[in-house]
């Protein structure tokens, strides 16, 4: 092999380790800018229901929601009846996230007015590219510390 046919081929080899290292880059901070977004429409929606304000909280969920509940009365009904510490948290913590660019699931570690621990998964969804919450379950966290 001549010298310049050695040189063409560590160039393409330079420029296909560029693009994938440049990919690996960008993934890492799409996945950051969705952590930090979906985070941001967590403690939105929590402000909203600290403020009373149903039809702000109920604008961050996603369309399976509302479908459910019909209108933001409905919506801050059931949150405050069926999830009060979601509602009326003493404090909350965002403890692991995942997702995959379409999907991103936040858990939560809230403490209620009384200092009990509750954990809730969050599960947010991509609607016309904005991150919607369109669903939040309960974590038994039984036996971990």
């Amino acid at each position: 092999m001549n010298r310049k046919n050695l040189k063409s081929i560590l160039f393409v080899l330079a420029v296909v380790f560029s693009f994938s290292f440049m990919n690996t880059i960008v993934a890492e901070q799409s996945y950051d800018n969705a952590e930090k977004i979906v985070k941001k429409v967590i403690s939105s929606q929590l402000m909203a229901f600290k403020e009373k304000n149903v039809e702000k909280a109920y604008s961050f969920a996603a369309p399976n929601i509302k479908r459910q509940f019909f209108n933001a009365e409905n919506f801050g009904l059931m949150v405050k009846n069926g999830y009060p510490v979601i509602w009326s948290p003493k404090n909350y913590q965002f403890i692991k996230f995942s997702s995959n660019g379409k999907r991103s699931i936040q858990r939560v570690l809230f403490r209620s007015a009384t200092d009990a621990l509750v954990t809730y998964d969050y599960l947010l969804e991509k609607f016309k590219n904005e991150w919607r919450i369109a669903g939040v379950m309960r974590v038994s966290t039984e036996g971990n510390i």
